[in-house]
């Protein structure tokens, strides 16, 4: 019963709803209604203004475009008379030019056929002329090149004469100079040489013996020198390491000397060894040089020779390295040296000698005490 009365009285509402709804939205439709009737009003009455000012508009640009054709016509009417009115003034002064211009021409025709006739003349004249100055210069020339033909072969052959006996005394001459100055020169060595040996003597009793020798490798000049108080001396040079004596107690001449290729040869390495295993314990001078390229066979020599002259860098040598010392048999060494180490140039570079300022020449000199 309760359930009842209450599903009644939903009911009631929602009738009571639904009513109340469907006036609202029929209200609402009517009111929607009206206001897109009058949009739609207002938009045709625009519509139809807007018409009628582009035909006003139309009309107008109508007619400015025929006031403007007007006007073209008019200009070009205008135009076209006085485009006619020129031409015909044109051809009227061409015909006069032409008929003035014809006059001339025939009277400069005229002048021009007198002065050729003229100048014809004129030239004819000097043309005759010419010719019979030319005439007179051929024969006055024939006989002057007979005139100076003839003095100047004699004066050649006088000319040649003199000369021929110039050049033989003066040839005689040059050779008298020549050998004057020849036995000056020959007196002039004696003389130098006497005086070398001189001081050389001189300066030995005053400071003593000066020794000097240099090892140039292959690439640094590839020899030896010796010097005995700044006087080269006279050695057997050759490739690989040269052994000279030089005898106390006066130093004064290179005693013994010989070269061994310690390059190409064993057992030229080992003749070496002999040598210096042979040599005298005492005061004489002992000197080595390396010459050339000393080092592919010099391995077993090594140790002979720091253990005979102490040297200190035999061992550190490189292929065509130069090399020389100075000292005695067991003895610490006077003097050594060796050519620029040249860490910077590569073996390749070495074998063709390249960057020719990374070799140098070995150096060593000594000076001993006078007796």
């Amino acid at each position: 019963s309760v359930a009842r009365t209450a599903l009644a009285a939903d009911t009631s509402m929602a009738l009571a709803l639904d009513g109340s709804l469907a006036v609202r939205i029929v209200q609402g439709d009517s009111s929607l209604a009206a206001s897109l009737s009058g949009m739609t009003l207002n938009l045709v009455g625009t519509d139809q203004s807007l018409a009628a000012s582009i035909t006003a508009a139309a009309s107008t640009t109508q007619s400015q475009a025929a006031a403007m054709t007007a006007s073209v016509s008019a200009v070009s009417a205008a135009s076209q008379s006085q485009a006619t009115s020129f031409a015909a003034a044109l051809s009227t002064a061409s015909s006069v030019t032409r008929t003035q211009a014809s006059g001339q021409v025939a009277a400069e025709a005229a002048r021009a056929q007198v002065a050729e006739a003229s100048v014809s003349g004129a030239l004819g004249a000097e043309i005759s002329r010419a010719s019979a100055a030319d005439t007179s210069f051929a024969a006055v020339n024939n006989n002057l090149a007979i005139s100076l033909a003839s003095g100047l072969s004699a004066a050649v052959s006088s000319a040649w004469s003199t000369s021929s006996v110039f050049v033989t005394s003066e040839s005689a001459r040059a050779a008298a100079v020549e050998g004057s100055l020849a036995a000056s020169v020959s007196a002039g060595a004696r003389i130098g040489q006497t005086a070398q040996a001189s001081l050389a003597a001189y300066v030995t009793a005053i400071n003593g013996v000066n020794i000097g020798v240099t090892g140039a490798g292959f690439c640094a000049g590839n020899g030896i020198t010796l010097e005995i108080n700044n006087v080269q001396q006279s050695i057997v040079t050759g490739r690989g390491i040269c052994l000279y004596t030089i005898a106390a107690p006066s130093f004064n001449a290179v005693s013994t000397q010989n070269c061994y290729d310690t390059y190409g040869s064993a057992a030229a390495t080992t003749s070496l060894i002999s040598s210096l295993n042979v040599l005298p314990n005492n005061a004489d001078l002992i000197i080595m040089a390396a010459s050339d390229e000393a080092t592919n066979n010099l391995a077993a020599a090594i140790p002979v020779i720091q253990s005979t002259v102490n040297s200190r860098f035999i061992s550190a040598i490189t292929f065509r390295e130069g090399w020389a010392i100075i000292g005695r048999k067991f003895s610490d060494p006077l003097a050594e040296g060796r050519a620029n180490p040249r860490a910077a140039v590569s073996p390749a570079e070495v074998a063709v000698c390249a960057s020719p300022a990374s070799y140098g020449i070995a150096r060593a000199s000594v000076v001993l005490p006078k007796n």
